[in-house]
């Protein structure tokens, strides 16, 4: 090849596969006698990534190597799907990723639910104080403590008491479904003399 005789073999692709020219079985330096030589391949397999039904990337990776992440690696952006009001969806890394490649694969997002926990300031509010999205299995926190939303404003009755926010009521743990949660007030009575 090198000396312009013979051309370099072509590489065979195919959708799922490339057999790849690497070289030459073996290349005699004392030539006495015929020899036979041939071309060595390395087979690369096609590893398609999937985001729902969305081809999102294609790449191939030689045999017995491991298959790429490639938000990690940066090749693509974070995959997403599609939420509503009521439900989110976070992308939670790819499903079947191969580290030993011993064939075309295709390769799924996996994503997790993602739940509203709804913080009300009165149990008879109709709108959230605030909206926390946790995804499944996790925590919800109190807000106020993070500084993610202020307290509720103080209520005054008409009984002249007084309600000072002072906590949420059963912040929830191991959140697998829509939350609610309501303001705990401290009660004052207006004193007069």
């Amino acid at each position: 090849i090198e000396a312009g005789i013979i051309e370099r073999p072509a590489d065979l692709v195919t959708d799922d596969y490339t057999y790849e020219f690497v070289g030459w079985s073996s290349l005699p330096t004392n030539v006495h006698q015929s020899y036979r030589i041939t071309p060595v391949y390395k087979t690369k397999y096609a590893i398609k990534y999937y985001s729902e039904d969305e081809l999102v990337y294609e790449y191939r990776v030689y045999q017995g190597d491991a298959a790429i992440d490639p938000v990690l690696a940066g090749l693509i952006s974070t995959p997403t799907k599609q939420g509503t009001d009521d439900l989110r969806y976070t992308f939670t890394g790819w499903g079947n990723l191969p580290t030993n490649v011993q064939s075309a694969t295709n390769v799924y997002a996996i994503f997790a639910n993602v739940y509203p926990v709804r913080y009300y300031a009165t149990e008879s509010s109709t709108t959230p104080h605030y909206v926390q999205w946790i995804k499944e299995s996790d925590d919800a926190y109190d807000p106020v403590i993070t500084g993610e939303c202020s307290a509720p404003v103080d209520i005054i009755t008409a009984e002249e008491k007084k309600l000072v926010f002072s906590n949420w009521n059963n912040i929830p743990i191991n959140v697998t479904s829509i939350c609610q949660v309501y303001a705990e007030y401290d009660t004052y009575w207006a004193a007069r003399f």
